[in-house]
């Protein structure tokens, strides 16, 4: 049995694994933590993840959980909570920062040419060379004092109000050659407007961190398994913060089970929390526990991704109404077992009735239970020190 495995069923309470599971069970818990069925499946979707549609396993509840807790209840064994000041489950807020502004002709001229770069069509080519044009020009006339979205003290304001911190994930924008399609149009050079003061990204992460909010890496799309890139963008964001950066998740949640923990591990990253899916909400390793994957020699912490607003309206699927019963459902479910509720919702949906009213309405009713709300941090260390008493 692997150290994974030991670590994790710590968390459940004080018992001699062995006496509780087969051989045969501890290897399934263990196939289920390491994503076996991920690496031996060589199966991904458009954006190159591991997606719904191929697990063999009900995503829907956190199975692994489940099958666990029924095990010591059949041993007579007492389950004990994990959490601090004897709370029944944890809820761990982040935001990934994908935009900054709704618009701006900068950030336009940057889309239109990675676009261009990454066009294989010398067709497609051509058709994009007028609006890049027309854009630089446009950005050399005019400047914008305003913006839709520069209001995200919002997200601030309805997290103090339940008395809550989250992590913001901050992508780093990379050089031409390592840019990919998929990637971020900002960079922390541009202004925005923020809690009513002009400043730009780098300032505003500033100010974030300054207020207790824990800041993590949203490495670029081409990260997942380029460890000279993750560092440099690493680099970057921890000059910005004057401190180490410690928790991730990776942009466009791609994410190799091989690969990704090692780039990680090799850039002082001690917890990640990309395992999740894009397509729809659910529990992608069965369970909705902290556990430890293994890169190479080290391992580092996995918060699992359980709900992301995008994946809850994923091709617009849902009604608001509809969503908040989905939502309902998984809390329902993290409850039960005593796990960590991880939410992912992006900030420039700050607009969108929707995507922001699911959220109020997230807070509001895990708030109305026994939970506690914790940064990533703030859960590293307590599943370090379960783990190791």
């Amino acid at each position: 049995m692997t150290f994974p495995v030991e670590s994790f069923l710590k968390l459940f309470g004080d018992f001699n694994p062995s006496d509780v599971f087969s051989t045969e069970e501890l290897t399934k818990i263990a196939n289920h933590l390491s994503r076996k069925e991920e690496s031996e499946s060589g199966l991904s979707d458009k954006w190159g993840n591991w997606d719904i549609q191929f697990s063999h396993e009900p995503t829907e509840i956190p199975h692994l959980d489940r099958f666990i807790l029924q095990k010591l209840k059949d041993k007579g064994i007492e389950r004990k909570g994990i959490w601090p000041n004897n709370k029944t489950f944890a809820v761990c807020l982040s935001h990934d920062v994908d935009r900054v502004e709704s618009y701006s002709a900068t950030s336009f001229l940057r889309n239109l040419t990675k676009r261009y770069q990454h066009n294989s069509s010398v067709t497609g080519k051509l058709k994009l060379i007028p609006s890049i044009v027309k854009t630089a020009v446009k950005k050399r006339l005019t400047s914008k004092s305003s913006d839709p979205l520069w209001h995200y003290e919002k997200w601030i304001e309805i997290e103090t109000k339940y008395d809550a911190k989250s992590t913001y994930f901050f992508f780093v924008r990379p050089q031409k050659r390592d840019l990919a399609v998929y990637d971020c149009d900002y960079s922390f050079q541009d202004r925005m407007i923020f809690q009513g003061e002009s400043m730009n990204v780098a300032a505003y992460i500033k100010k974030l961190k300054e207020l207790g909010f824990e800041i993590g890496l949203h490495g670029s799309y081409n990260t997942f398994n380029d460890q000279a890139l993750f560092n440099s963008q690493n680099k970057k964001l921890k000059k910005i913060i004057q401190s180490e950066i410690t928790a991730t998740r990776q942009h466009y949640l791609h994410f190799n089970i091989q690969k990704t923990p090692v780039v990680h591990s090799n850039n002082g990253i001690t917890c990640d929390s990309t395992i999740g899916f894009n397509s729809d909400i659910g529990f992608r390793a069965g369970t909705s526990f902290p556990f430890y994957i293994q890169a190479e020699k080290d391992y580092i912490l996995e918060i699992p991704l359980i709900l992301m607003d995008s994946a809850l309206y994923f091709n617009d699927k849902r009604s608001l109404e509809a969503a908040k019963i989905e939502i309902n459902k998984i809390i329902d479910e993290v409850e039960q077992v005593g796990g960590c509720l991880t939410v992912n919702f992006h900030p420039d949906y700050l607009n969108d009735e929707r995507y922001f009213g699911a959220y109020e309405h997230l807070l509001k009713s895990v708030s109305a239970r026994n939970c506690i709300f914790m940064t990533m941090s703030n859960i590293q260390k307590l599943i370090q020190q379960k783990c190791a008493g």
